[in-house]
C-alpha cells in the first residue's frame, strides 16, 4: 500500500505583510468547526451496511484494479468502519 501527498511550496526572499490565516475573515471559524466537530467512534469488526464516505482503488501494473480500502459509516449503528476489499468489493462500489 502506498500513500502519497502533493503539496507546493512558494518561497521568498522577505516575509508576507500578514499570515496567510489572517487574509481571509472565515478561516478561524472554519478551522474552528473542523477542531470541535466529533467522529463517530470506530468499530474493529463491522458488519451489515456501509455508507461509503472515500475509497481508493490499487491497480496492477497492467491497470486491472485488484484491491482497495473503504472508509465509512455502518448504516444501523452509524459508527466508523475500514475495510480492505478484493477485486469483486471493488465492483460493488464502482456499481454503486
Amino acid at each position: 500500500m502506498f500513500v502519497t501527498k502533493h503539496a507546493i511550496c512558494i518561497y521568498g526572499k522577505q516575509l508576507p505583510l500578514t499570515s496567510w490565516m489572517n487574509q481571509f475573515s472565515y478561516f478561524p471559524q472554519i478551522q474552528s468547526s473542523i477542531d470541535s466537530a466529533t467522529l463517530p467512534p470506530p468499530v474493529e469488526k463491522a458488519e451489515g451496511p456501509l455508507r461509503v464516505e472515500a475509497f481508493t482503488i490499487q491497480h496492477s501494473k497492467f491497470g486491472n484494479p485488484h484491491s482497495g480500502v473503504v472508509i465509512g459509516t455502518l448504516v444501523k449503528s452509524g459508527r466508523r468502519a475500514l475495510a480492505m476489499i478484493d477485486a469483486t468489493g471493488i465492483s460493488s462500489i464502482l456499481l454503486y
